[in-house]
């Protein structure tokens, strides 16, 4: 990793680091946004309807349905961060930003190439939101039905790393 800051930094300066940063804020924020937003609504009314939380196999679907509406709604910025980090090879980058780069793909190459790649970036935001919400959820509930935690920052901090730990396995799994 240092010798590729190196790099980067020999070729591009230290601008070159941030180099698609503004399209990747703009992909996280819309991608993750959505997928919290629509797990958390559904997650609630559910839960409402029913008086009980979720069990697993509800939070598993909700947690894919959420990714990969995300994945759909991150898709622009996801497309535009790709060519802004391709473009460190070029003399003359692109796009000045996420903003123009949007604006000029969808004025010189129409609407529905920003969502080239949405198959992908949807099924990728599926699967990865059912390893972490869905297993984050679960961790947080068993460890609340014990006598040793309470719904605290501890907590939070225990069911995010093991929904992080159980990605990574998983991933490790599939590249077998």
């Amino acid at each position: 990793m240092i010798k590729l800051f190196g790099n980067v930094i020999r070729e591009n300066n230290v601008s070159g680091l941030y180099n698609g940063l503004s399209a990747s804020l703009f992909r996280q924020g819309t991608y993750s946004l959505t997928r919290f937003a629509i797990y958390e609504t559904f997650k609630e009314k559910i839960s409402q309807k029913t008086n009980k939380p979720l069990l697993f196999y509800q939070k598993v679907c909700l947690a894919g349905f959420s990714g990969f509406v995300g994945g759909i709604v991150g898709n622009p910025g996801d497309m535009v961060n790709v060519r802004m980090q391709n473009d460190m090879r070029l003399p003359i980058p692109s796009y000045k930003h996420v903003f123009d780069g949007l604006v000029r793909v969808l004025r010189e190459e129409g609407t529905f190439k920003v969502f080239n790649g949405v198959t992908m970036t949807s099924t990728r935001g599926l699967f990865i939101t059912i390893g972490q919400i869905s297993i984050y959820e679960q961790v947080k509930e068993m460890l609340l039905k014990t006598k040793y935690f309470n719904d605290n920052t501890l907590l939070h901090f225990i069911s995010s790393f093991v929904a992080v730990v159980h990605l990574d396995y998983c991933r490790e799994q599939w590249q077998r």
